[in-house]
């Protein structure tokens, strides 16, 4: 459960950075005003510079500690209940 909606926030995150780019344009065209304000556009900003500066820095996503830890924690039972049986 806890996975499902980490992967939802990171394809919103995603959409919002991948996508915000061409919706300036769209709306500079279409004469959207919310696309030409400040804050749109430093929080768009700051979304791409806070995935590069990960990226960069070889820094894991702070999503991926939640994950993981559930993760680890059930592959361990896993493996020792395969062992168990044994």
């Amino acid at each position: 459960m806890v996975a499902d909606v980490i992967v939802v926030i990171h394809l919103v995150i995603v959409v919002f950075i991948v996508g915000g780019v061409p919706v300036v344009y769209l709306g500079v065209a279409l004469h959207w005003a919310w696309v030409r304000r400040w804050t749109w556009r430093v929080v768009h900003l700051g979304a791409i510079l806070f995935v590069a500066a990960e990226s960069l820095l070889g820094i894991a996503c702070p999503l991926y500690g939640i994950v993981a830890a559930p993760m680890k924690s059930s592959i361990t039972e896993f493996h020792r209940s395969c062992h168990a049986e044994a």
